[in-house]
């Protein structure tokens, strides 16, 4: 395990990475969760560099234990991830069409585009899973 805090991240393995403000990500799919104890994202301003290397041991201990996901780099795993974050990327921009009047056309349309051709390139990945990995993606 290497220490990347230049790059944005305490630790990462072959499967995690953990962020300086405690979120972990999944490195095949990019899922994120906010569950490495000890690290809180207010810390990030008080940060010397003995609790630096002290966190960088907390978060290399914490991934080391997690282990390889079961369902690894499984194309369904992928898909399903995808969706949810499109899912709430379209919240977040019906969120901002309610409440920011200042957006314009161009950024409403080009959003939509970037949305449908992300949809486009997820259900042609979605085709490709084999009847197994569709059925265990639904259950």
């Amino acid at each position: 395990m290497e220490s990347g805090l230049r790059k944005g991240y305490l630790a990462r393995n072959d499967y995690f990475r953990v962020y300086i403000c405690g979120f972990v990500e999944r490195m095949d799919t990019g899922e994120s969760y906010a569950s490495c104890e000890g690290i809180s994202e207010w810390e990030y301003n008080t940060i010397t560099d003995i609790r630096i290397k002290e966190l960088t041991e907390q978060a290399e201990n914490f991934i080391y234990h997690l282990g390889k996901p079961e369902d690894w780099k499984r194309p369904y795993r992928y898909c399903v991830a995808r969706y949810a974050k499109q899912i709430l990327k379209d919240d977040i921009f019906s969120e901002n069409l309610n409440y920011n009047k200042d957006i314009n056309d161009k950024y409403i349309y080009r959003y939509t585009m970037i949305s449908r051709l992300k949809e486009t390139a997820l259900i042609k990945k979605l085709n490709l899973l084999t009847y197994e990995e569709k059925n265990s993606c639904l259950y």
